[in-house]
Formats: C-alpha cells, sequence, structure tokens
C-alpha cells in the first residue's frame, strides 16, 4: 500500500460521534475546542515565535558581534534544516503516539533553549550551537504535529478548521515585533529571546488548562491514528521509498521548496531592508507586524476558499500574488513596503494552509504526520536556503534587489510546477 487516501474510516478515531467524524455543521459547533487548542498551539510553536522572529534578532546580534548578514543567516539556516530533519520522524511519532505527547514536553524544551540562546551564547560557535538546540528541543510544535487533529477531526470544513488553527501564527507574528522590539531595543537581544522563552511557559499553561478542562472532545482526535499497531509499524517502514519514489510528492515537494524559498526571504530579511532604507526599527516592527495581520486573514480566507475553490488553483493565484508583491516592493521600496508585507503575510498564512490541505486529500490519514512532516521538512529546507542566500547577496551587491527578483521567480516556477499534480481526490475519497 503506498498510503494514499482509499476512502476507508479509521476506527481509532472516535470524535464526536460512532463514525469518528461530526457531520455538516456539527463540525465547527462541536470541534471548537479543537480548533482553539490547535489556533494557540500554533501561536506559541517553533515557527510563529522561534523562526518567525529571526528577523528581529538579525541585526542587533550582527552588529553586537561584528558579523555580516550572511555570517548571522547561518545559525537560523542551521536551525530551520534541523527543524526540517526532524519534522519525518517526529511525524511518524505523531501517527504512533498521539499529538499531545509530542507536542507538550516540546513546548519545554522549546522555553528551555530559548533561555539558553539568551543566556549562554558567548561566540559564533556558541551562537549556531544553542539556535540548533533550540530547533531540536522545539521540533514537535511544529504545524504539521498540531494539524493533525484537525485533519482526523474534520471533514466538510477542514479548510476552515485548518485556517482557523494554523491563524495563531498570525497573532504571534504579528505581537511578537510589537512586544520584543522595545525589550530588544531597550535591554538587548539576549533579553528578547529570554521573553520569548516566558511567552512558551505562559502558552503551555494555558494549553494545559483547556486540555484537561476539554478533555473528552481534544484526547480523541489527538490519539494515534494507526488502524492497527502492526499494520501501522508495517506502513511506516515503507514511508520514506514510497514517497520519493511518488510522483504527487516530488510534485508538492519541489512547489512549495520554492515557495519557502520566496516567501520566507521577505519575512526573515523585511526589517533590515526597511532600516536600511531610512525607515525608523519601531515602524518598521510595525510594519512586520502588518505581515502577521495579513497572516490571520489570509489564513481564514484561504481555509474558507479551500472547501470551496479548488485547492490547486487557489495556491497558484497566491504564489503569483505574493511574486507581485516582491517586484513592487523592487521597484517602489520602502514606499510599498505595506503593500509588500500584506502579499507576504497571505502568501506564508496560506501555504501551510495548503499544503496539510492537499497532504490530508491525497494521502491517508493514518499516514498525515509523516507524510506532512515530510513535505514540511522540505518547506522548512527552501525557507532556510532563500534567507541564507538572500543574506549573502546583499553581502555582495550591498542591496536586496537581487534577492527580490531570484525570489519572485522561485514563486513563479511553483505556481507553474503545481500545473502537473494529478486531479484531487474529492473528500469521500480521502479519509
Amino acid at each position: 500500500m503506498d498510503g494514499r487516501a482509499t476512502g476507508a474510516a479509521n476506527p481509532d478515531i472516535r470524535l464526536f460521534g460512532e463514525t469518528g467524524e461530526a457531520e455538516g455543521a456539527g463540525e465547527l459547533r462541536h470541534g471548537w475546542p479543537i480548533i482553539l487548542v490547535a489556533f494557540l498551539s500554533i501561536t506559541v510553536g517553533i515557527s510563529s515565535t522561534f523562526l518567525f522572529s529571526t528577523g528581529l534578532f538579525l541585526k542587533p546580534v550582527a552588529d553586537a558581534f561584528g558579523w555580516g548578514r550572511g555570517t548571522v543567516s547561518v545559525a537560523p539556516f542551521v536551525a530551520s534544516m534541523l527543524t526540517a530533519l526532524c519534522a519525518p520522524v517526529v511525524g511518524r511519532y505523531v501517527d504512533r503516539m498521539g499529538v499531545l505527547p509530542v507536542l507538550l514536553p516540546s513546548l519545554i524544551g522549546l522555553a528551555v533553549g530559548l533561555l539558553l540562546l539568551g543566556a549562554l551564547t558567548a561566540n559564533f560557535i556558541s551562537y549556531v550551537a544553542l539556535m540548533a538546540l533550540v530547533a531540536l528541543l522545539g521540533a514537535g510544535t511544529a504545524a504539521p504535529v498540531i494539524t493533525k487533529m484537525i485533519i482526523a477531526g474534520f471533514k466538510r470544513h477542514r479548510g476552515l478548521a485548518l485556517g482557523l488553527s494554523l491563524a495563531g501564527s498570525g497573532l504571534g507574528g504579528g505581537l511578537l515585533p510589537l512586544i520584543l522590539t522595545p525589550i530588544i531595543t531597550t535591554h538587548g537581544w539576549r533579553a528578547g529571546y529570554m521573553a520569548l522563552a516566558a511567552v512558551e511557559l505562559a502558552g503551555l499553561a494555558v494549553i494545559g488548562v483547556l486540555v484537561w478542562f476539554w478533555r473528552r472532545t481534544i484526547l480523541p482526535p489527538a490519539r494515534p491514528t494507526g488502524i492497527r499497531p502492526a499494520a501501522q509499524e508495517a506502513a511506516a517502514g515503507h514511508d520514506g521509498p514510497s514517497l520519493l519514489r511518488d510522483r504527487t510528492f516530488l510534485l508538492l515537494a519541489g512547489a512549495f521548496f520554492l515557495s519557502a524559498w520566496g516567501i520566507l526571504t521577505t519575512v526573515v530579511h523585511f526589517v533590515p531592508m526597511l532600516t536600511d532604507a531610512g525607515v525608523d526599527p519601531t515602524r518598521a516592527a510595525g510594519m512586520a507586524g502588518t505581515i502577521g495581520a495579513a497572516l490571520i486573514i489570509g489564513r481564514i480566507v484561504v481555509g474558507y476558499l479551500l472547501d470551496r475553490l479548488p485547492a490547486v488553483r487557489l495556491a497558484q493565484c497566491l504564489f503569483a500574488m505574493v511574486a507581485a508583491g516582491m517586484l513592487a516592493l523592487v521597484a517602489g521600496g520602502a514606499e510599498v513596503a505595506l503593500v509588500a508585507a500584506v502579499a507576504a503575510g497571505i502568501g506564508i498564512g496560506s501555504e501551510n494552509d495548503i499544503m496539510s490541505f492537499l497532504v490530508g486529500r491525497y494521502y491517508a490519514t493514518s499516514r498525515f504526520g509523516s507524510v506532512n512532516g515530510a513535505l514540511f521538512a522540505v518547506f522548512l529546507v527552501g525557507g532556510s536556503i532563500g534567507p541564507a542566500v538572500s543574506g549573502y547577496m546583499f553581502d555582495a551587491t550591498g542591496a536586496y534587489t537581487l534577492a527580490l527578483l531570484v525570489s519572485a521567480g522561485a514563486l513563479i516556477s511553483a505556481a507553474l510546477l503545481l500545473f502537473a499534480l494529478p486531479k484531487l481526490p474529492s473528500p469521500a475519497d480521502a479519509r
């Protein structure tokens, strides 16, 4: 078996009824606690806090140690690559063990790693090593872990449920620049990382209380989803080779690698782009917060549209829109930064929605964690290489023009690549 959707119901899922899924409008009415817990988990997850805030620390850390932008970008690159390497393994554990045994300990680890990063960094080697430690400890808080609950619990309104839950990254991305910039400016970048650790611990406390209070609703879709442990173990042994021979997976991987390169380059370097153009750091942080606001709106709207429009065509339109925003930034500079911020926010907001939605439709729920984890790994690799290469492009040229042009080209290529995907299975066949 290749793990594709077969239409067979999963007997281990018992969410709202005997079928394992709520029907019609009841999905949202009964399942909102799952969406809320997923939303909060995404808000304090590694992507929303650690990876998304990289741009805020880029210039202060570089100035503190006298490093170039390309040099300081190496540490986030290593961290993202390690998160990528962990994603398929973590996804497989989620399929076997369930969501919460992976998520909750990893939130603790993420907070500890951030504290150590702020306290112990002394030189470039220690900076890279501690960034890597944060990535390893926090790998279980990534989106593929959390969205497994949504895929297991929702069918008819799966797109909207994904959009609502993944909008948590917009809340984190929108508020963190406003919270951290004054702290970094006043107390330094070390205090900024310690403040991030405090956010993680506060989020863990709230999530823990909600899970306990709504345990009868939250725990079932968070359980393992293999039909039988032995069968699941056998299937897991074929995950890697089957994906490497799977044309659909390879096309998705190529498209999301390129789109991550393009979009995350803008997100990571957005604040330095503006401050280099003479924009005040506080105002630049406010514009960066616009990315988070656009991410929230984009995810909800895109999630709603995923339940009603062809998902692949929607993705192509969004990639083209973000590419247009980057080209506008090249032509207009800081004057059109707000337009570029909105485009980037919608783009980064929609990518994980679309990626999780497509995996949930092309593959069976029992393999969602491992397949989406592998695809998320590719996404992170693209999102790591793009900003790192762009940092070196800036060092070589003294401007971000070339980096933005390359990123726009990557997004256009991603949109074209999606034309080769096979027809999307119907929801009835994607269980």
